[in-house]
C-alpha cells in the first residue's frame, strides 16, 4: 500500500454526514486502572506503554501482557498547559524516553532509569526523535531546533512557533504545524525549507514511504503531497451547521503499514440552544465516541468498539498493529475518569 498512496484520492462520508458505517466489534481488552495516565506511548518492539499522569506527575511503564506498571520519574510540574501527549518523545531504539519538565528536555533510560538533562535553546515545550534515534528536534519559544541526543550541536531550525513535530521515516525531513495559523511546513533535516502549505491544520502524521502527510483539519482530515503540497481530502466528520462537539474529533493513528487510519469519532445530536441574539437555534453536540478505522486501500470504514453508551477516545496503534490502545471515558460524579484499554486488531 505505502507504495501506491499517490494515486488514491478518496472522499469517505462518515456517520455525521448522512451515511451508515458497518459495526465490526472488536474485542476490548481492559488495562488496570491504576495505569491510568493523560498520555500513553507504545515503546517500539515491546508491548509496553509509556504513560504520563497530570494527577500525580508520574511517568511510568505499563506492561500489557502482565498489567503491572513501573515508575520511572515525577515531573516537576505536571499541571503546565503543554500538551501531556507532546511532551512524551518515545525514542525509536526502545530504550529511551524524553520529556519536557520546567523548561529542559530530559532522557530517561527505560531500564536503569537513569536520566539526564539535554542542553538546549531556550524553553523547549515538545521533541520528536530522529527514527535512527540520534536526533532531536524540539520547539521552544525560540523556534525550531535540532540537537543530538547526547545534547551537542544545537542549531536553528526555523523560528516558526511549532506543534507536532514530526520526522519522516527516512530521517531526511522534518514536519510541523505552524502557529497559530495551522499552516504546514517541511524542513529538510539540514534546515532547506522544502514545503508550506495548508492552512489549519491540527495534527499531522508521516505515511511510512515518506512521500504523504496524514493531516487532520477541524471537520476532516486528509493526505497531503510532501513534494507539492497538494491536500486530498479522505473523510469528513460533518456536514451539520453548528457543528460544537465535532471540533473532538480529531485524533488519529496511522497503523505502521500505512493502510488504515484510526480515529475517534461520535455522532452528533441536535439541541436547541439561544444565540447570542437571544434567538434559539438548533446546536449539534457529541454525546458519545467510538473508534473508527477507515482502510485506505478499499475506502471502507467500520466501527470497531460498537458501543453507543460510551466514550472510546484517543486510539494509538502498537508497533505492529496488533492492537490499539485507547481511552474509555465514564463520568464520575462532576470528573471524568479515563481507563485504558485495548482492542484486538489480530
Amino acid at each position: 500500500m505505502k507504495k501506491h498512496l499517490g494515486l488514491l484520492v478518496l472522499v469517505v462520508m462518515l456517520a455525521s454526514c448522512n451515511s451508515k458505517v458497518e459495526v465490526q466489534k472488536r474485542t476490548l481488552i481492559p488495562l488496570p486502572k491504576s495505569a491510568s495516565a493523560d498520555a500513553m506511548k507504545w515503546i517500539p518492539g515491546k508491548y509496553l506503554l509509556a504513560g504520563i499522569s497530570e494527577k500525580t506527575g508520574n511517568i511510568f511503564i505499563l506492561d500489557v501482557s502482565s498489567g503491572k506498571t513501573k515508575k520511572l520519574a515525577e515531573l516537576s510540574n505536571s499541571k503546565s498547559t503543554n500538551d501531556l501527549f507532546q511532551k512524551l518523545c518515545i525514542v525509536p531504539d526502545g530504550r529511551r524516553i524524553v520529556y519536557s519538565d520546567s523548561g529542559s528536555l530530559v532522557c530517561l533510560e527505560i531500564d536503569g532509569m537513569k536520566k539526564r538533562k539535554i542542553k538546549t535553546e531556550g524553553n523547549p515545550l515538545f521533541a520528536a526523535a530522529s527514527p535512527d534515534s540520534r536526533f532531536l528536534a524540539y520547539a521552544s519559544p525560540k523556534g525550531v531546533f535540532v540537537v543530538t541526543l547526547e545534547g551537542t550541536g544545537n542549531r536553528l531550525l526555523s523560528k516558526d512557533p511549532a506543534l507536532f513535530l514530526q520526522w519522516s521515516p527516512d530521517g531526511k525531513k522534518i514536519a510541523y504545524v505552524k502557529q497559530p495559523e495551522g499552516k504546514v511546513k517541511i524542513y529538510s533535516v539540514e534546515g532547506e525549507k522544502l514545503k508550506s502549505f495548508t492552512d489549519g491544520a491540527q495534527g499531522l502524521l508521516w505515511f511510512p514511504d515518506s512521500k504523504k502527510l496524514l493531516v487532520v483539519k477541524a471537520l476532516e482530515f486528509g493526505t497531503a503531497e510532501a513534494e507539492s503540497g497538494s491536500y486530498s481530502s479522505l473523510a469528513c466528520f460533518t456536514t451539520l451547521p453548528n457543528p460544537s462537539g465535532a471540533a473532538a474529533s480529531t485524533w488519529l493513528s496511522l497503523s505502521p503499514d500505512g493502510s488504515k487510519v484510526a480515529y475517534n469519532f461520535g455522532e452528533l445530536k441536535p439541541h436547541m440552544e439561544k444565540n447570542e441574539k437571544g434567538k434559539e437555534e438548533k446546536v449539534y453536540y457529541q454525546e458519545n465516541s467510538d473508534i473508527y478505522m477507515l482502510d485506505l486501500k478499499t475506502g471502507s470504514t467500520v466501527n470497531v468498539t460498537g458501543t453507543p453508551d460510551d466514550w472510546e477516545l484517543y486510539p494509538e496503534y502498537s508497533w505492529d498493529g496488533n492492537y490499539i490502545f485507547c481511552y474509555k471515558k465514564r463520568q464520575s460524579g462532576k470528573d471524568y475518569i479515563l481507563t485504558p484499554q485495548l482492542i484486538d486488531m489480530r
